[in-house]
C-alpha cells in the first residue's frame, strides 16, 4: 500500500482573503422633501438629506441593508454633505381672507341724556390665528364707539337767590342754594352731586350750576375806595367752586 495514500487530508491553513466580513459603506442619500412652507396657498419644498449606511456585499447592492444615522458617520468616512439649491412647488388648502372680530359692547357710562359704550375690535389672521394690523383687513373699519342712553335726564337743577357778600368792602364771596328736582318734583340732591349718582336719572348728567361765586362790595369802604368794584367780577371766575 503507498503510504501516500494514507496520509491523512490536512484542511488549507485560514488566511486573510478567505474571510469574508459584510463591508459598511457610508453616504448621504436623499429621503424626503421638507413639509411645505406656509400655512396655506403656494408654497415650496427643500430636499432633505441624511447620512445613510449600507451593511452587506459591494457586489450585490441592491440586497444591502441600509439605515440612516447620525451626519458625524459620513464626516468621519470622508464624505462631503452635498448642498442641494433645487427646491419644488407645493400648494396648501386655499388662504382664508383677514376678517373683524368684535368683541361685546361695555355698559354705557351714562343712565340718560347720552353716553358712549366701547368694544374690542381687531383684525384677525384665520390662518396663522394671530391678530393682525388694521391695515391688513377691509374696510371700513367697523365701529369701537358708540352713543346709548340718549333719553333725557328727568332732573332740573333749581337755584336760589345769591346771599349777601362775605366782605363790605373789596372782592368777596356769596354763595345760593342749589338744589336738583325731579320730574315728579322730588328733590334728589339738595347739596351735593355725588348723591345723585346712586340714583337711575336726575341731574348727575348735567352741568351744575356754581354754589359759589365772587362777589364785590364797596357799601363798607372808606370814601377812597368807593371805586373799588368799579370792574365788576365775571359770573364765573376761577375762584368759583362746585359743591363738595
Amino acid at each position: 500500500m503507498n503510504s501516500a495514500t494514507c496520509t491523512p487530508c490536512m484542511a488549507a491553513p485560514l488566511s486573510d482573503s478567505n474571510i469574508h466580513l459584510p463591508a459598511v459603506t457610508y453616504h448621504y442619500h436623499f429621503v424626503n422633501w421638507t413639509p411645505c412652507s406656509g400655512s396655506c396657498g403656494a408654497g415650496v419644498q427643500s430636499p432633505i438629506i441624511k447620512c445613510q449606511r449600507g451593511v452587506g456585499s459591494v457586489d450585490d447592492w441592491e440586497n444591502m441593508v441600509f439605515d440612516i444615522v447620525d451626519d458625524q458617520y459620513c464626516v468621519l468616512a470622508g464624505k462631503v454633505k452635498p448642498v442641494i439649491q433645487t427646491t419644488r412647488p407645493c400648494r396648501l388648502k386655499p388662504c382664508m381672507p383677514n376678517s373683524w372680530v368684535k368683541g361685546h359692547w361695555s355698559q354705557c357710562n351714562a343712565s340718560c341724556s347720552g353716553g358712549y359704550r366701547r368694544r374690542p375690535i381687531m383684525c384677525y389672521n384665520p390662518n396663522t390665528m394671530r391678530s393682525e394690523p388694521a391695515s391688513e383687513c377691509r374696510k371700513p373699519i367697523p365701529r369701537h364707539l358708540q352713543r346709548c342712553n340718549t333719553s333725557p335726564c328727568d332732573g332740573q337743577w333749581m337755584v336760589g337767590k345769591w346771599n349777601n357778600c362775605s366782605t363790605s368792602c373789596g372782592i368777596g364771596v356769596h354763595q345760593r342754594r342749589v338744589v336738583c328736582r325731579s320730574s315728579s318734583g322730588v328733590i334728589v340732591s339738595s347739596q351735593s352731586s355725588r348723591s345723585a349718582i346712586s340714583e337711575p336719572s336726575g341731574c348727575r348728567y348735567l352741568i351744575q350750576p356754581p354754589r359759589t361765586q365772587l362777589c364785590c362790595n364797596s357799601s363798607g369802604c372808606p370814601a377812597d375806595k368807593q371805586n373799588i368794584c368799579t370792574s365788576p367780577p365775571a359770573s364765573a371766575s376761577p375762584g368759583s367752586t362746585t359743591p363738595s
